[in-house]
Parts: structure tokens; sequence; C-alpha cells
């Protein structure tokens, strides 16, 4: 929207005036040479009158580099968009990269831990080994209540939309 709103609709308003205007030269030189209301001086032709004969080709000169210009700056526009399209994608991919390392990082544990448990015999439980498997077991209970809560916490990092609908989420429910 910003981009049509401040350079695409005017520069079609600016293609559309110069077109006419253009045509009402046309029309007016076209007239003035249908009724030989050329400059003279003494019988010769001045300078505006060569002019006149000539400002067809200048016109249509005029008019395709406006043409070309503006198809330059389209071209341009959507390259643009393109590139931040590319790099929101790259984002994504981040974000998403993002949520299965949180994902690995809080469950992996709590499933090794679940292994250790029905694996290990009982005769290798050593007390090192058994105070380990105490601590380790309520590191993995954190992480498995911050699993619930990270992908929000994610999303607020990495994207302003997910910030701005969460935080008025948060205003309409306080």
């Amino acid at each position: 929207v910003n981009t049509f709103i401040s350079f695409v609709f005017p520069m079609v308003v600016i293609s559309v005036l110069n077109t006419i205007i253009a045509n009402q030269l046309m029309v007016m030189f076209k007239q003035a040479a249908q009724e030989n209301q050329v400059c003279t001086i003494g019988g010769q032709q001045t300078m505006l009158s060569i002019f006149i004969q000539n400002i067809q080709h200048i016109i249509f000169l005029l008019l395709g580099s406006i043409y070309l210009f503006s198809w330059l700056c389209l071209t341009l526009v959507v390259y643009k968009i393109i590139r931040e399209l590319r790099i929101k994608e790259r984002f994504f991919w981040y974000l998403a990269g993002a949520v299965v390392i949180a994902f690995v990082v809080c469950w992996l544990p709590y499933h090794i831990r679940r292994l250790m448990f029905c694996y290990v015999p009982s005769s290798h439980w050593t007390d090192f080994l058994f105070n380990f498997y105490h601590y380790f077991y309520m590191l993995t209970n954190v992480l498995f209540y911050v699993s619930s809560a990270i992908n929000p916490i994610l999303y607020n990092l990495v994207s302003a939309n997910f910030r701005q609908i969460f935080l008025s989420t948060l205003t309409i429910l306080c």
C-alpha cells in the first residue's frame, strides 16, 4: 500500500497528465501548421517555425522517454518487492529453524531421561547416576513447561506483526 500511494499512483498521474499535455500541444501545432501560422521574418522561417515543424518528433521522443522511465521505475519497484519477499522468506526460515531447535532442546532431554530410566539396568544405578538422574529429571520438567511458552517468545522476537497482534489481544483481555 505504501509503495502504491507514494510511487505507483503519482507515476500514473504524472504519465496521464503528460500525455494530455502532449496531445494538446500536438493539436495546437497541427492547427498552427494548417493555418500557416508560422513565424517569418523577411520571408524566412525563424527558429520558432523550425521548432514547430519538428515538435512532433520531440514530443514522441519525450513520451517515449517518459514511458521507458516509467517502466524502468516500475521494474525497480517490482524488483524491490521481490527482494523484500525473499528477505521475509529468509526470516520465515530462520523462525522455522528456531522453532525446530527450541523443540529439540526442550523435548530431547525429556526423552533421553525416559530412555535412561527404561534401559539402564538397576544394577548400574550408582549414587552419582542417581543424583544426576534426580537433577536431570528437574531440568527436563522445566524444559517440558518452557516448550509451551517458547514459540510465542520466538514469534515475538522475529515478527513485528505478531507483537502488535499479541499486544492488542492482551489489551482486549485485560
